[in-house]
């Protein structure tokens, strides 16, 4: 089973997820904000997701895109991903800066504009998993906020060469600062401070024999998120912030351990979450 389709099935399934109200903070109640809901604020995207299915048919990707590395795939489908896509992304611009802001054009600045591309088709595949169907519309739109925003922060080219291994906890302080400006996160600022320092301080040094891949002489990642602040990152969470099985507890949870999990077998986590995490 995917990385993807094991949170899916969490979602679907788990007792907790499913029972506990999404509102976005202790004083709302509410299981759907509708000014939060994903394809309700990203309508052109929420089309484009509609109509891919065709366009990637033609190209040879359908349902059995590898994500993982453009250089990966066919030079056929490497050119599609690389300039169709790429065009389509740009032409979404507009809409996607109106919500995320200049996390957007940042990440769009990385690798060409493959990790946009990535995100955009992160969505797509998630709304085709059989178990996107059947979760409820809330949870559904978690899926859909994670998957898009999941490499908000992530760099590559041509800001360093090779993988980003500490993107998945920057990603996930990028979202909390788009939460709070878009009132989404409401008060405790000092609090939420507290996890974003805790978030960015979460690192470690790469394995030797990841590090002594990188002789090339250009700028590399040379540390990874690590998992040392989990305890006091979720105490701060669950008592006052984000209650356990909320829409932003769900939402930073999938983006801070989308690197952490086993996925598609092409890519091992660089840090696995163990059973005590």
């Amino acid at each position: 089973m995917s990385g993807l389709s094991r949170e899916l099935s969490h979602l679907s399934s788990h007792g907790e997820s499913r029972n506990t109200p999404l509102g976005f903070n202790k004083q709302e109640g509410s299981t759907f904000h509708e000014n939060v809901d994903f394809f309700s604020m990203l309508p052109r995207v929420a089309e484009v997701v509609g109509s891919l299915d065709d366009n990637l048919e033609i190209a040879g990707l359908k349902l059995k895109l590898n994500w993982v590395s453009p250089e990966m795939i066919s030079s056929t489908v490497n050119s599609f991903y690389r300039t169709e896509m790429v065009k389509l992304v740009d032409d979404l611009e507009t809409e996607i800066v109106a919500v995320l802001g200049d996390r957007w054009i940042e990440q769009r600045s990385q690798s060409g504009g493959t990790f946009a591309v990535h995100s955009l088709l992160c969505l797509w595949r998630a709304t085709k998993e059989p178990l996107f169907a059947d979760l409820s519309k809330a949870h559904q739109n978690v899926v859909k906020w994670a998957c898009f925003c999941h490499d908000l922060k992530k760099l590559g080219t041509p800001t360093i060469f090779g993988r980003d291994h500490t993107h998945p906890f920057k990603s996930a302080v990028a979202l909390i600062e788009l939460f709070q400006q878009r009132e989404v996160i409401l008060g405790h600022a000092e609090q939420w401070d507290q996890v974003k320092r805790l978030l960015s301080e979460s690192i470690e040094p790469l394995p030797a024999y990841v590090r002594e891949d990188f002789k090339h002489g250009k700028p590399v990642c040379t540390v990874m998120h690590s998992h040392q602040n989990l305890d006091a990152i979720f105490d701060l969470l669950w008592s006052d912030l984000a209650p356990r099985g909320s829409f932003v507890d769900l939402v930073l949870r999938i983006v801070m351990f989308h690197q952490s999990v086993e996925g598609n077998g092409l890519s091992k986590p660089m840090k696995m979450l163990s059973q005590a995490d």
